[in-house]
């Protein structure tokens, strides 16, 4: 939409810690009105939910390859609708501390800056050699 932009979230199920969150949402937007963000750029952050003398510090990190075993389970609405609640586990693929995922698990706060382009510009370049208008339609 234009302008910069900052997800924040407490990494558990049941956060008790928003004190913390919401001191480093303030200082990040003081930041990011300072420094910037690229158009089209989100920052994604990660708090582990924890007192603020637990946490380690705040550290720029990327996003893993760790994905989550997906489960879904089928639950039942107040009036009777099926619906399906998505649960599992995460299998850790990610062992540096650059991670997203394994900056939180060790008490880091992680900052990652993503975007919406997902294109993937060094196959984008290959592609040109495949001959693609050799493919019949």
């Amino acid at each position: 939409m234009g302008c910069p932009a900052i997800a924040i979230s407490v990494t558990d199920h049941h956060p008790t810690h928003f004190d913390v969150a919401a001191n480093v949402a303030k200082e990040l937007a003081l930041k990011v009105v300072n420094n910037g963000v690229p158009e089209g750029t989100v920052l994604n952050v990660n708090v582990p939910n924890l007192p603020n003398e637990e946490i380690k510090g705040i550290i720029p990190t990327h996003q893993g390859k760790s994905k989550w075993n997906d489960k879904y389970e089928e639950r039942i609405d107040p009036y009777g609708n099926k619906y399906y609640w998505l649960t599992g586990k995460m299998s850790d693929a990610d062992k540096e501390l650059n991670n997203d995922q394994v900056a939180v698990k060790n008490n880091y706060i992680s900052v990652t800056p993503i975007h919406f382009d997902l294109t993937d510009y060094e196959l984008y370049k290959k592609l040109g050699e495949w001959n693609l208008s050799e493919i019949e339609k």
